[in-house]
C-alpha cells in the first residue's frame, strides 16, 4: 500500500505539505481519516506538552487541498476528564465550525482484542470508532518523558488503553505496552505519522512539566517505529536505548532533510541509567511519589483517582502518600496539572547533583553549535530567520 515505507521527511512546519503529500500519495481520496492528536491535561501547546491546534488546522487544510474531504475526525482520551480538556481547549468548538467530527475515546463504545505475540498485555481493549476509519493520522508532540525518554508517535497510541489498563501497564511494563498496542495498530490499519515539533518540550520533567522549545520544525512518514527513531536520533539522542523503540521490526531511513538549526535535548538521565542497573541497583535508585509543592496544589484530586495502588489520599487540605504502597508507577506526577506532586529518586543527590553541570553542558553546546538560535529567558529557543 504504500510507496515508500521507511520515508521520513525532517523539515519546518510550512514544509509540512511536502512530506504529507509523499505520505499520502497511495490513498484513495475517499479514505475516512482519524487524526490522533496529543491533547494532555488541556495544556496549552505553547507549554510544549500539547499537539498544536494550529498544526491540526495546517493538516485538516492540506488533506482538504488534496481531496480528502469524506470523512475526517479528531479522536482522543486525556489522562482525565477528556471532555473538560475538549473544553479548555476549544477543540469542540474550533474545529466543529470546520466540519470536524469530535471523538471522545473515554466514553465510547470498546472492543476487546487479542495478540498472541504479545510481549506484556495479551488481552486488552480498543475504542470502537477507530474501526470506522481507513487511515490514521498520527499527530504525537515531540517530547521528553520521565519514564519513556521521549514521547512521540508510539507513546501517542498509548490513549487507545482504557483507564483500567493503562494503569495496569504502568505497573507491570509501560514499554512492552506501548509495543502491544502499536503492534495491533498497525496490523489493522495504515498509519501516517505527523510529529509536531512547532513547540517541543525539552528536560527531565517531561511530558507535561519540561521546558519548552520553540523548535518550527515536523517530522513526518510512514512507519510509525521508523519515524520515532528518526525523531529520536535528529533531537540527539540513541533510539536503541529506548526499549520500546527496539521491540518491533522497523524499516532503513529513507530520511529527506531539510537542514536547519536545532538545541539537542536534554533528556531524562534517569532511564537510560535505570536500563544499565540490575536487581538491587535498580531498586536502589528506584522512584516514588511525594507532595513536595503543596503552595501549587489545588486539591483537584487527579493524583488520587489515577493512583493504581490507592496509596494517595486528600484530608484536611492535604495529599497524604503511603510510600509503604508507592510502587513508583508515577501515574500521579505524570498526570498531576500543576506539577506539586513529583517523583522522588532513592539517593537522587547522586543524580541532582548533576543536574547544574548537564544544565550548563547542553546550553553551552547549544550556544556553540546552534548560533541561530536565541536562549529566552522563560526557558524556550526561537529559531531566527534562515
Amino acid at each position: 500500500m504504500y510507496n515508500r515505507k521507511g520515508y521520513v521527511r525532517i523539515s519546518k512546519m510550512e514544509k509540512l505539505f511536502v512530506g504529507l503529500d509523499e505520505c499520502l500519495i497511495s490513498f484513495p481520496r475517499s479514505n475516512r481519516i482519524l487524526i490522533k492528536p496529543n491533547f494532555a491535561m488541556g495544556l496549552p501547546a505553547d507549554s510544549g506538552a500539547t499537539t498544536s491546534l494550529d498544526t491540526l488546522k495546517l493538516i485538516i487544510k492540506i488533506l482538504r487541498n488534496r481531496g480528502f474531504d469524506n470523512k475526517i475526525a479528531i479522536g482522543e482520551a486525556a489522562g482525565v476528564d477528556t471532555e473538560n480538556m475538549f473544553k479548555v481547549l476549544k477543540v469542540r468548538e474550533i474545529f466543529s465550525e470546520m466540519r470536524i467530527d469530535i471523538l471522545n475515546f473515554e466514553k465510547c463504545q470498546r472492543r476487546n482484542v487479542k495478540i498472541d505475540s504479545a510481549f506484556n498485555m495479551q488481552q486488552f481493549s480498543v475504542p470502537e470508532p477507530i474501526f470506522d476509519y481507513d487511515l490514521i493520522i498520527n499527530v504525537p508532540k515531540m517530547k521528553t518523558h520521565e519514564q519513556t525518554t521521549v514521547s512521540l508517535g508510539m507513546k501517542n497510541f498509548f490513549a487507545f488503553f482504557s483507564y483500567a489498563e493503562r494503569r495496569a501497564a504502568h505497573l507491570t511494563d509501560l514499554h512492552s505496552s506501548i509495543a502491544d498496542m502499536c503492534s495491533y495498530i498497525m496490523s489493522i490499519k495504515p498509519i501516517i505519522t505527523v510529529i509536531d515539533g512547532s513547540v517541543a518540550m525539552d528536560g527531565p520533567k517531561g511530558p507535561l512539566h519540561g521546558r519548552p522549545l520553540k523548535l518550527d520544525a515536523a517530522i513526518v512518514g510512514h512507519n510509525l517505529i521508523t519515524v520515532d527513531r528518526a525523531a529520536v536520533r535528529w533531537m540527539g539522542g540513541n533510539p536503541d536505548k529506548i526499549k520500546y523503540l527496539s521491540l518491533l521490526p522497523y524499516n532503513n531511513y529513507d530520511k529527506e532533510e531539510e537542514y536547519f538549526n536545532h538545541p539537542t535535548f536534554d533528556f531524562p538521565t534517569h532511564t537510560s541509567i535505570r536500563s544499565t542497573l540490575n536487581g538491587w541497583k535498580e531498586n536502589t535508585f528506584s522512584k516514588h511519589a511525594e507532595w513536595k509543592y503543596p503552595e501549587k496544589c489545588t486539591l483537584c484530586g487527579v493524583c488520587e483517582r489515577v493512583c493504581p495502588m490507592e496509596c494517595i489520599k486528600i484530608s484536611s487540605g492535604k495529599v497524604l502518600v503511603d510510600k509503604s504502597k508507592c510502587v513508583g508507577c508515577l501515574c500521579c506526577t505524570e498526570l498531576c496539572p500543576n506539577a506539586a506532586i513529583v517523583s522522588k529518586q532513592k539517593f537522587g543527590w547522586l543524580f541532582e547533583s548533576t543536574a547544574g553541570l548537564r544544565k550548563i553542558y547542553h546550553e553551552t553546546l547549544n550556544r556553540k553549535a546552534f548560533k541561530n538560535f536565541d536562549h529566552l529567558k522563560d526557558g524556550t529557543y526561537k529559531a531566527k530567520s534562515i
